[in-house]
């Protein structure tokens, strides 16, 4: 007779990862299977253990409880029409881990995550917003530096505020909560705008108020989101002093404007954008295209996570997507994969050196992540660094096709001399600035 407690088991399940199936614990112990349904069964009655999945595909959670969040977590997904679906339950796991149910059998795929799910990264407060989130939601008690969140920090942010997040999903009844109490077919509470010459401005100098906890992102450009004509918009914004580099920041939000305007123009999807100017700055205004005017939301996760949860390369938008094979029916669709290689090579020819992970983006459509609408395409060559506009000379050492870009080159090379020439006759950019694209416009265009 076997003299193994229900205490045993606890132990041997804790070391599986918190999940394990009755067989994988009948072998862990040494036990026969109905031992194993004699131990499980009282734990699972008294709320120890979490059963999920049925018949063979039974498995058993052991739960821990997260401060401020609970043992499970529902996930609720909105719906591109409005509506809103059950996606699943997150069990967080004792020792470490998170088990996700996912609740669609056909499409989904209920896992366990050494850490929390990949689709859930990019919802979490970062950069310049998630510096205002912290300021908005003190209650919270979160750390004041966003780089020392853990994974219990981030899940207890997106249950208790989290309902106007990135992409379309509610992670918790509170979040859920919220999101029904907002107003409007939008669902959000960003601000309505009616004269962005007279409340953007207003939102800018708020945004930056609330925006002061932490250390900010090189580079990183201070931005609020509002809704303009029915849209949801994020609204990048320059400095409003006149030193030469925040000029330089004000000349380039127009360049990036002037960038997306390009790739439209030319039939490459691209983030609808308009540029404001008042009191002294120029706003870049761009319409968030994880949401529609109905109220609708899209799944949303940037490049930098989907390589990371399917293909492991990191290194260029290129071969991440020529590599998305690897990512079997979640691979980035020929047209797709074409698409990146032209936005990596204009982005090249544009002087954006600021083509990582995080500046591409998936929507998911009909249960396939497509590629997003291009955004943050502008000659970052030009950014001010530490404060200074440092002198760089792009035609002294012109980019050049790789093997990968070199059947796009020819439409990217018409593109980034368009887009230089855009810049070199906008009078809304600085006299010295419009020099310097004419040249670059100059050096690219064959002889």
């Amino acid at each position: 007779m076997s003299t193994h407690t229900p205490r045993d088991l606890l132990l041997a399940l804790r070391q599986l990862g918190g999940t394990a199936t009755s067989p994988e614990l009948q072998t862990r112990l040494g036990i026969s299977q109905p031992t194993a349904s004699r131990l499980l069964a009282p734990l699972v009655a008294d709320g120890s253990l979490v059963a999920v999945g049925s018949a063979r595909a039974r498995r058993y959670l052991l739960p821990r409880d997260v401060p401020g969040v609970g043992r499970q977590v529902p996930i609720h997904a909105v719906q591109p029409d409005g509506n809103v679906q059950f996606f699943g339950t997150l069990y967080p796991l004792a020792g470490d881990g998170f088990w996700m149910e996912e609740a669609d059998r056909e499409h989904g795929q209920s896992a366990r995550h050494d850490s929390l799910p990949w689709f859930l990264h990019d919802m979490r407060p970062q950069g310049f917003l998630g510096r205002g989130f912290l300021h908005n939601h003190p209650a919270l008690q979160l750390p004041a530096n966003l780089a020392h969140w853990h994974d219990d920090h981030i899940l207890k942010a997106l249950v208790h505020a989290g309902e106007d997040m990135p992409g379309n999903l509610l992670v918790g009844t509170p979040a859920f909560d919220r999101f029904q109490s907002l107003q409007g077919p939008l669902r959000t509470a960003a601000p309505v705008v009616a004269d962005p010459a007279t409340d953007y401005p207003a939102l800018a100098a708020l945004a930056l108020t609330q925006g002061t906890t932490g250390s900010s992102a090189g580079g990183e450009q201070p931005k609020f989101s509002a809704v303009r004509d029915g849209h949801a918009v994020l609204v990048k914004f320059s400095p409003a002093d006149d030193s030469a580099a925040s000029q330089r920041w004000r000349d380039l939000l127009v360049c990036e404007g002037l960038a997306l305007q390009t790739l439209s123009g030319a039939g490459v999807d691209a983030a609808h954008s308009v540029i404001e100017q008042a009191a002294g700055r120029v706003f870049l205004q761009s319409r968030r295209f994880d949401r529609n005017p109905q109220g609708g939301r899209m799944g949303m996760v940037s490049l930098e996570v989907y390589d990371r949860q399917y293909i492991g390369a990191g290194t260029s938008w290129v071969d991440t997507a020529q590599r998305s094979d690897r990512a079997g029916p979640e691979r980035l669709s020929a047209d797709d994969v074409q698409t990146v290689v032209l936005l990596d090579a204009f982005g090249a020819l544009i002087g954006n050196t600021d083509r990582h992970h995080g500046n591409l983006s998936l929507l998911l459509r009909d249960h396939r992540w497509r590629l997003a609408p291009a955004y943050d395409m502008l000659p970052m060559l030009y950014a001010p660094v530490g404060g200074e506009v440092v002198p760089r000379d792009f035609a002294e050492r012109l980019p050049r096709p790789g093997v990968h870009t070199l059947a796009v080159w020819p439409k990217a090379l018409d593109l980034a001399i368009r887009f230089w020439r855009a810049c070199a006759a906008d009078e809304r950019i600085s006299g010295g600035f419009r020099a310097l694209a004419k040249r670059n416009a100059d050096a690219l265009t064959p002889a």
